[in-house]
């Protein structure tokens, strides 16, 4: 048991702040996904560019937190005498008094649960860019049949387009 002295107090208390921080980031990730999925199916460039900023945003405050949560944990870890790999949320909810613990518990499973509607949003928009992406290469190999070859023209000058390849060349 982590004992109540006023630093270990302090502790738990920024801790408490820290997981509510990464609750509504990952609240706040999850809406943008949501937009991005809504942006590629309606082609709204104009709103791209500054959704993909706000997302770049998000993901640096995400950093910051995720830093500091590692911080709060290694410090809490110290004070119960278990390793700093072996500190989680659901040990230390063992570690702590009733109260407390419970309130810790609930923003864990918060956490858990935001965590997989995340992963799954994610999941969605990487499928539905792989399928337009496949969509648009039959479009493409239907328009311009492989036998013919396509000319397309880059900074570059000139270059010959493959529907067997993929959208982008990489190789350039």
């Amino acid at each position: 048991m982590i004992a109540p002295t006023p630093q270990n107090e302090a502790l738990v208390s920024e801790l408490t702040a820290l997981l509510d921080d990464e609750i509504e980031l990952l609240t706040t990730r999850l809406g943008q996904m949501d937009q991005l999925s809504s942006t590629i199916v309606s082609r709204d460039n104009d709103a791209m560019e500054p959704l993909l900023d706000r997302m770049e945003l998000t993901q640096r405050r995400q950093q910051s937190t995720d830093e500091q949560l590692d911080r709060v944990r290694r410090q809490l870890a110290s004070e119960t005498c278990v390793p700093a790999e072996q500190m989680r949320l659901s040990r230390l909810v063992d570690e702590l008094q009733p109260p407390v613990a419970e309130e810790i518990s609930r923003r864990r499973r918060q956490l858990v649960e935001l965590s997989g509607r995340l992963r799954q949003s994610h999941l969605q928009t990487v499928l539905l860019l792989a399928e337009s992406a496949r969509v648009n290469r039959l479009m493409l190999a239907t328009l311009f049949p492989t036998s013919q070859p396509v000319t397309t023209y880059g900074a570059g000058g000139a270059d010959q387009w493959r529907p067997d390849t993929g959208l982008v060349d990489t190789e350039q």
